[in-house]
């Protein structure tokens, strides 16, 4: 089973991904949920490296990141 470590990386989702974190960084929850959701936005998070959490929505909330972003910005 795949989670938000091992996920795809579509080229939306890293779009998305990349707006997300720079609206608000993934890396400044100082304790990150189990879940792998960020507390602010509810999206997916994930770690590309040892320099943290990094956003990652999965494809089924890529409509809900547009619309939170769009909200939100």
């Amino acid at each position: 089973m795949a989670g938000p470590i091992d996920a795809p990386h579509s080229p939306e989702g890293l779009r998305l991904g990349r707006l997300l974190d720079a609206h608000h960084r993934a890396t400044d929850q100082v304790d990150p949920p189990l879940t792998g959701t960020c507390f602010r936005c509810g999206s997916l998070m994930y770690t590309p490296s040892p320099g943290g959490l990094k956003h990652l929505p999965a494809e089924v909330d890529f409509a809900r990141v547009e619309t939170w972003l769009a909200d939100n910005w």
